[in-house]
C-alpha cells in the first residue's frame, strides 16, 4: 500500500469505526469494545508505517474553488508529525486496553 493510502487511512479510520459503533453497535458493548480497540491498535500500525517515510507529501485533495480562491486539503509527515503521530496513537490505544479491563466491572 502507498504512503499517501495509509495517510489518509489513519485519519479516516477512527471516524469510521466510530460511526459503525455510533450507528450500528450501540446495544452490543463488546463488539463496539472490541471495534474500538482493535481500531486503535490499527490505527498505531499504520502511524507506525506512515513514520518510516519523513519528508513524504500526500497529494492534495480540492476542498474549496471558488473564483480565483483555491483551498486544498493535504498531509505532510515529516519528523516531529511522524513521532507525533506514534505518541498519541500509542497512548491511545494503551487508554482502550485499560479501560477494557476497567470497565468490565
Amino acid at each position: 500500500m502507498e504512503i499517501s493510502t495509509l495517510a489518509w487511512l489513519l485519519l479516516l479510520l477512527p471516524l469510521a469505526v466510530a460511526a459503525i459503533i455510533l450507528l450500528g453497535l450501540q446495544r452490543s458493548a463488546g463488539t463496539s469494545a472490541l471495534l474500538a480497540t482493535g481500531s486503535a491498535i490499527a490505527t498505531f500500525v499504520i502511524a507506525f508505517a506512515v513514520s518510516r517515510f519523513p519528508g513524504a507529501e500526500v497529494s492534495a485533495l480540492p476542498w474549496i474553488h471558488i473564483g480565483e480562491l483555491h483551498i486544498d486539503i493535504g498531509l505532510r509527515v515529516d519528523k516531529l508529525s511522524g513521532g507525533m503521530m506514534l505518541i498519541v496513537t500509542g497512548i491511545g490505544e494503551l487508554v482502550h486496553l485499560f479501560s477494557l479491563g476497567y470497565m468490565r466491572e
